[in-house]
């Protein structure tokens, strides 16, 4: 195996581990009732826990403006908020850091035009779907912060189906720049996948 090929794979390898993560941590959030215990969507500004108490008081405040807390959690306390947006907390900076393991190599990778075009077409699709599971994510939450005190159910299958297709796909990519045309073949087969693992 070609020496660009090994640090691809390594490459590819860490993205499926950590996409597999993140699919346990959302079903952690989901359990623990997390999910709905930030309110905001800040991709930049959201990186940093709340350390004080005011910070806390100011997103414990959002929270209690959702229909979970007023119908649901009225009896929760801040000690018990901070249980809860722990996990939704590390569910969103555990996709940050995907975001930055998979952006950081891919620069080096094609600044040293590394990616054949048919790995590029690959990796642009990976990159589609992983902005489609994080935004989709968004609005699954956003479903759940108006009218009623829990997530849409088909917002929330539609979010967890994309990154399974996200998880499966990275996959396929693994086997392509492995060369293993057999594994690669009867893995699409085996699922009779759709046009995108055509790509």
């Amino acid at each position: 195996m070609p020496k660009n090929n090994k640090f691809i794979l390594q490459w590819l390898w860490a993205g499926l581990v950590l996409v597999l993560i993140q699919i346990i941590l959302g079903g952690i959030t989901r359990l623990t009732g997390s999910g709905l215990s930030i309110t905001r969507w800040d991709i930049i500004t959201g990186i940093w826990y709340p350390l004080s108490e005011e910070q806390w008081t100011y997103y414990f405040d959002l929270y209690k403006q959702t229909p979970q807390y007023t119908k649901v959690n009225a009896w929760m306390d801040l000690e018990r908020f901070k249980f809860i947006f722990f996990w939704e907390y590390f569910h969103r900076l555990w996709a940050r850091l995907m975001g930055l393991v998979f952006i950081l190599p891919l620069c080096y990778f094609l600044f040293k035009n590394l990616l054949s075009t048919q790995l590029k077409i690959k990796v642009l699709v990976i990159f589609i779907l992983a902005i489609l599971v994080a935004s989709l994510g968004w609005i699954m939450v956003a479903s759940g912060l108006v009218s009623y005190p829990w997530v849409n159910a088909y917002k929330l299958s539609f979010h967890l189906g994309v990154a399974v297709v996200l998880l499966s796909y990275i996959y396929s990519t693994i086997l392509f720049v492995e060369g293993n045309q057999i594994k690669w073949k009867v893995f699409k087969t085996l699922f009779n996948l759709p046009v995108i693992f055509q790509l």
